[in-house]
């Protein structure tokens, strides 16, 4: 099962979380969207790189109830950011 763990990278970090919540489906394991959503948020929320976007993201009713959408955001941003990403690997 896919590792969702948020330790800098944020590439890493939404690939594992789209892939975790694709195992949770494949095994019938039902998460409240709002709650899946939170926990992705909060893993984010003590990066100050990313810490202003991730409260915006936060405070959309519409893409709270929509994990994938704010995957969609997280990478949307990743993707024009100029953020250095730290690396996964010691």
């Amino acid at each position: 099962m896919a590792k969702s763990t948020y330790n800098g990278n944020l590439q890493e970090y939404i690939d594992n979380s789209g892939m975790l919540m694709i195992s949770l489906e494949t095994v019938n394991i039902h998460v409240p969207a709002e709650l899946h959503t939170f926990t992705i948020l909060g893993k984010l929320s003590g990066d100050p790189r990313i810490h202003q976007f991730v409260k915006v993201l936060s405070l959309n009713k519409d893409l709270v109830e929509k994990p994938e959408l704010v995957l969609s955001k997280l990478q949307d941003f990743h993707n024009n950011s100029k953020i250095p990403e730290k690396s996964s690997t010691p």
